[in-house]
């Protein structure tokens, strides 16, 4: 009898332990089923820096590069102004006549012309008269009156009234001293401007006469031409 209840006791004790051995791998196998959940999530959270990184990338625009932040600036900008907009003072001379020379007198500075009656060049001795100015190249043989009511064939405004080289010029002395030289001829003076020969039509020439050198004077049509 005693023996038969020491056998059901270690039967119970046997299904016992039976139970905690098998559940104990079971408990094991779960806590690594949650270790592997574990491993997942890490997994997940990896994937997630990755789809980050995508949306933020997202934003860009397909073709920008590294340095391309002002690439979006308005091309609407104002530009540089041009060199034309800038002023260039030019000094403008009174030019009654317009013969393009104005006199010294009056003179202006401004970036516009002031109008048709002002020239960028100066120096006009008589700005009543085109004729007269210091681009004249032209000889005349009649005189000008300037301002202050004088003759004068001073035409370029030079301070002098030069003759024209094509022309004789003064007179010469005919007489005993010029039977070796007695073939000149010139202008005998006209005293009507600052050079007594300017618009003289008087001519003398010398003549040899039995030995002596004559003078003999004419007229002519085209009087000694000055400026």
């Amino acid at each position: 009898m005693r023996r038969g209840w020491g056998l059901l006791l270690f039967t119970l004790l046997l299904r016992c332990g039976g139970e905690d051995f098998s559940s104990g791998p079971g408990s094991s196998g779960s806590g690594g089923s949650a270790g592997a959940g574990g491993t997942g999530g890490g997994t997940g959270g990896t994937g997630g820096a990755g789809a980050g990184g995508s949306d933020a990338s997202s934003d860009a625009p397909p073709d920008a590069t590294e340095g391309d932040a002002g690439s979006d600036a308005p091309s609407d900008a104002p530009a540089a102004p041009d060199a034309e907009d800038g002023c260039t003072p030019t000094t403008w001379y009174p030019d009654a006549d317009e013969d393009g020379f104005g006199r010294s007198s009056g003179a202006l500075v401004s970036c516009d012309s002031p109008g048709k009656q002002w020239a960028t060049q100066g120096g006009d001795c008589n700005d009543d008269d085109p004729l007269v100015n210091p681009g004249q190249t032209n000889f005349f043989d009649g005189p000008y009156e300037s301002s202050g009511g004088q003759k004068s064939f001073d035409y370029d405004c030079s301070g002098s009234e030069l003759g024209d080289p094509s022309q004789f010029g003064a007179a010469a002395n005919c007489g005993l001293f010029a039977i070796g030289n007695c073939n000149q001829q010139g202008f005998l003076p006209a005293n009507i401007g600052t050079n007594p020969i300017c618009g003289s039509k008087a001519i003398r020439k010398c003549v040899p006469d039995l030995g002596f050198c004559k003078a003999e004077e004419t007229t002519v049509a085209t009087g000694k031409r000055c400026r």
